[in-house]
């Protein structure tokens, strides 16, 4: 059921790219490949718990004899899942920064709701990079962005996106900068 979870994080950016690209493409593929790249960690991470299951037959089939090396071996494991659902959950979080401030940037969502997804992801982000300096402080740590995730999928289904927010071509920053680039072929020409 986790890889399956697993793997339908890359579908989160998948269907909102009709909603996202348009507006910012650089934001967008940031947050898609953080998702992949999510998604791969908690993949191996999901296959270093695998390999538990032919080294616990190697156990029953030799007995005690390696049995002191197969234990090592299976703790290492257990971590190596550890580490790499921490950093596969620290790049979700990240990408789940990106998403919020795209959110944010461009009024798809009421902004509070946005600041609170950010909040939320920052939260996250936090426990899992001090979970993997050791300073594990349980799962209270995604409670946060857990809630912010739930809501927004409510507020998705029931509102959608915010209808007015829509595109509109450049930043403003950007249409000053085309603006002063038109200036100066006028006054060249």
């Amino acid at each position: 059921m986790g890889v399956v979870h697993t793997v339908t994080n890359i579908g989160l950016p998948v269907v909102l790219r009709p909603v996202l690209k348009p507006r910012n493409e650089t934001l967008y593929f940031g947050y898609l490949s953080a998702a992949i790249v999510a998604t791969v960690s908690l993949l191996v991470g999901v296959i270093f718990l695998l390999l538990l299951l032919p080294l616990s037959d190697v156990i029953m089939r030799s007995g005690s004899a390696v049995a002191g090396q197969a234990e090592t071996i299976a703790i290492l494991l257990r971590e190596a899942n550890y580490y790499a659902y921490n950093f596969g959950m620290a790049i979700w979080s990240l990408g789940g920064l990106v998403f919020c401030s795209m959110l944010y940037r461009y009024k798809l969502i009421p902004r509070l709701v946005s600041v609170w997804g950010v909040a939320g992801y920052a939260v996250f982000l936090s426990g899992c990079i001090l979970a993997m300096s050791g300073r594990d402080f349980g799962l209270i740590h995604t409670a946060p962005g857990a809630l912010f995730e739930v809501f927004l999928s409510l507020w998705l289904i029931v509102k959608g996106f915010n209808s007015s927010a829509t595109v509109s071509g450049p930043d403003n920053a950007d249409i000053g900068e085309i603006d002063e680039i038109n200036k100066m072929s006028l006054s060249r020409a």
